[in-house]
């Protein structure tokens, strides 16, 4: 008999997640390797005990239509067991670009679920969704919060006139990558929308390196498979070794593996290639940093704040920098202007707290102001686990700061994935949980 699923959050097996499909336990196992279904294993446990969370199911099927077209199987047949009454689609939670009317993203969204199968050669787009290709891309580059957005639409617009535009998808796949991090985007939707795109346009043109960069970059960030994201790096790589992008994503993927002289091989040839990019300029200044080249890292990423002030990466790698080492002026500075750029009130209120604390106490109640907003903000679901570990770390509570990345853990946050180089966590690197925790990121 099938599971009940109804009600749920959660499916805790092979089992559940069949039925929630209506489809046989080996389909589903299928669709994991060759589909990219969004199935998670818990660090320390027998990798055959798999969950799954129904919204990240849900936003899977919404961009899988051509999956979930194969017939069920028929009652009896051999292998696989047809599921009769599947469970309704349930109502997921409306991300903020719902709430502000971002049309453009919606009908991106929809054009990847109804976009037809491929069936020959890639055909040339019209020159009107290459202007818009164009654009998209011009915007994307840009990096800011209404930049990302509009490449977006632009992208989809070029989608609806050229559903066989490869491309196109692989650059709706990047404006979700990056979403999560320039705008209010959770990870958790924005990641399986990016892969789900990167595949489409695979299933278009194999050969596109930039859409194995983009599979990679959402497979280890957002669903932290580095063995697969390292093969899709070097293919993309090896298609096309003249695309910044590839190098400079690898890059930093090197970087959160522990490999900073081959980060910066690769951050190098990626400036050589666009040597005007503030991206890449200041993703080297944090892998310089990540290699103990302080002086050199501090010098770069001034360069990059000062010819580019709006740009958010700087501001943030800054405040990072002075947080680890001890400059608590020049992180309560430098995290403000970056809450005023994003234009997030929890992001303010963090500033906020800092620069009050920084006031009353010095470092100490600068961090222990941190902590409460960051605890306050974690209840109401606005804050990462994993923030809460960092700064519990930085305080001396490696007990507290364990148990925190233990919920990182559980809650899937794409935050986890530099545990293995964040030196907030230096303290802890000779504790044997910590190493355990830090290997499921970053396996040894």
């Amino acid at each position: 008999m099938s599971p009940n699923t109804q009600g749920k959050t959660r499916l805790e097996s092979w089992k559940e997640i069949a039925a929630w499909f209506r489809r046989g336990e080996r389909t589903v196992m299928r669709w994991e390797t060759e589909r990219g279904l969004p199935v998670r294993r818990m660090p320390g446990l027998d990798k055959s005990r798999v969950y799954a969370e129904i919204a990240d199911l849900e936003a899977w099927r919404r961009g899988s239509a051509a999956a979930l077209s194969e017939p069920a199987t028929a009652p009896g047949a051999a292998g696989d067991t047809a599921l009769a009454n599947p469970p309704a689609p349930r109502r997921t939670w409306a991300p903020w670009w719902v709430a502000a009317g971002a049309a453009g993203v919606l009908a991106a969204i929809a054009l990847i679920a109804n976009a037809p199968a491929f069936t020959g050669a890639p055909k040339p787009p019209s020159l009107a969704a290459q202007r818009l290709y164009v654009a998209g891309m011009d915007d994307w580059a840009a990096r800011t919060p209404a930049g990302l957005n509009r490449a977006v639409g632009e992208f989809g617009a070029a989608i609806a006139r050229d559903p066989d535009y490869a491309e196109a998808y692989t650059g709706l796949a990047n404006s979700y990558n990056l979403l999560r991090e320039y705008t209010l985007m959770p990870s958790s939707q924005a990641f399986p929308l990016a892969r789900t795109a990167a595949l489409h346009a695979l299933a278009l043109n194999d050969r596109l390196a930039s859409a194995h960069a983009a599979l990679a970059f959402a497979n280890f960030y957002g669903f932290w498979d580095a063995a697969s994201a390292r093969r899709e790096f070097a293919r993309a790589i090896a298609l096309d070794p003249t695309s910044e992008t590839s190098h400079h994503w690898f890059a930093t993927f090197l970087m959160t593996q522990g490999d900073n002289a081959g980060a910066l091989r690769q951050i190098d040839i990626a400036r050589a290639l666009d040597p005007a990019s503030p991206a890449i300029a200041a993703d080297r200044a944090v892998i310089l940093y990540a290699a103990g080249r302080k002086t050199e890292a501090l010098a770069d990423i001034k360069v990059v704040e000062a010819a580019h002030p709006d740009f958010l990466s700087p501001h943030n790698y800054l405040a990072n920098f002075a947080l680890i080492d001890g400059d608590d002026e020049g992180y309560a500075r430098e995290s403000q202007i970056a809450a005023g750029l994003t234009d997030d009130p929890l992001r303010v209120a963090l500033a906020s707290a800092a620069r009050e604390g920084l006031k009353a106490g010095g470092r100490r109640a600068m961090l222990q102001a941190i902590l409460a907003e960051q605890t306050r903000q974690l209840q109401s679901g606005g804050a990462s686990a994993y923030d809460v570990a960092r700064t519990r770390a930085m305080l001396g509570d490696a007990a507290g700061a364990k148990t925190f990345l233990r919920l990182s853990l559980d809650r899937r946050e794409a935050e986890i994935t530099i545990v293995g180089v964040d030196k907030a966590f230096d303290p802890l690197r000779g504790d044997p949980e910590f190493q355990h925790l830090a290997r499921w990121i970053r396996p040894g």
